[in-house]
């Protein structure tokens, strides 16, 4: 894990690609197909995803907003 840290802190881009795509682009995301389907596929075999299902509600939220 450390070397993938050292590797990131290094990287030239410092956001991600859901950040400029909210931030610069006022675009939609893919938050919702990539996040939402792995939610609602878990979903049926048990787990929740709380947490991810909140994140994507918040960034479609934003999207909305903007």
């Amino acid at each position: 894990m450390a070397a993938i840290a050292t590797h990131y802190r290094a990287a030239t881009k410092t956001k991600t690609g859901i950040w400029r795509d909210l931030a610069v682009r006022k675009r939609k995301t893919e938050v919702g197909a990539m996040l939402g389907a792995t939610a609602a596929k878990a979903k049926g075999y048990g787990p929740g995803m709380p947490l991810t299902t909140g994140r994507v509600a918040m960034i479609d939220e934003l999207v909305s907003a903007g």
